[in-house]
Formats: structure tokens, sequence, C-alpha cells
């Protein structure tokens, strides 16, 4: 299991600075998450985070019928810290 971590961490690592790429693995892999049942990522019980080129930030989608997120601060799987949009 550490073994995992460190390869999150690093692969964190990696992208920082350049946050286009993503932090980790994960978070590449849960931000681009589409479906085919589901024209739009918001309508979707399947996506959770959405990431938003401008500004420059990642949150978590509210289902609620709309396309409001609340904004993350950290990397919920390998705990990077991200850009709030207002760095």
């Amino acid at each position: 299991m550490m073994a995992a971590i460190d390869r999150l961490r690093r692969s964190a690592n990696a992208g920082v600075g350049c946050m286009a790429q993503h932090c980790c693995e994960m978070m590449r892999s849960n931000v681009e998450n589409s479906c085919d049942a589901h024209e739009d990522r918001f309508d979707c019980p399947d996506c959770l985070l959405h990431y938003s080129t401008d500004p420059d930030r990642y949150g978590l989608i509210i289902h609620d019928g709309g396309s409001s997120t609340i904004t993350i601060s950290y990397c919920p799987w390998c705990n990077t810290k991200l850009p709030n949009g207002l760095d």
C-alpha cells in the first residue's frame, strides 16, 4: 500500500506547476470521466469532479440539476495543493 501511495505522490509532483496535466492519475481519471448515458457531465452521478481552466480550479460537482461546484484546495487522492482560481 505504501508503495502505491509513493507512486501517486511521485506522479503528483511531476505535474506541479502545470495543473492542466493534473496532479495524479486518479485526479486525471475522475476529471476526464465521461458517460454514454449523459451528454452533460453535471447530469451524470458518476462524474464527481470538474476542472475549470478559467479560473484554474478543481471542484466537486453538486448534483442538483445545475452546474455548481464546490472548489477544493487539495487532491483527495495524493494531497497535492490545487489551484483555487484566486492564486
